[in-house]
């Protein structure tokens, strides 16, 4: 069970140590931080409602990820590599 615990600790900041790039061609920095703003709210959404218990947090979390990348990318942002 601990080296279970050990993994999930270790894989969980691992995901937090990578920041995500976006390009948009001809967007202003006020047209990034607008569309993030609205991806970060729509995103936290999904993941509160994924949350539906204790050990459901987890879940949430990919969740509220999964949502933020396809916003951003649904608005035109690419992710730079």
């Amino acid at each position: 069970m601990k080296k279970i615990i050990l993994i999930f600790i270790l894989v969980l900041f691992s995901g937090c140590a990578t920041k995500i790039i976006w390009d948009k061609p001809g967007a202003t920095q006020v047209d990034f931080n607008t569309d993030e703003y609205d991806c970060r709210y729509k995103a936290k959404t999904v993941g509160y409602m994924a949350n539906r218990g204790p050990h459901d947090w987890l879940w949430a979390a990919m969740q509220e990820k999964d949502e933020y990348i396809r916003c951003m990318e649904s608005k035109g942002y690419a992710q730079r590599k």
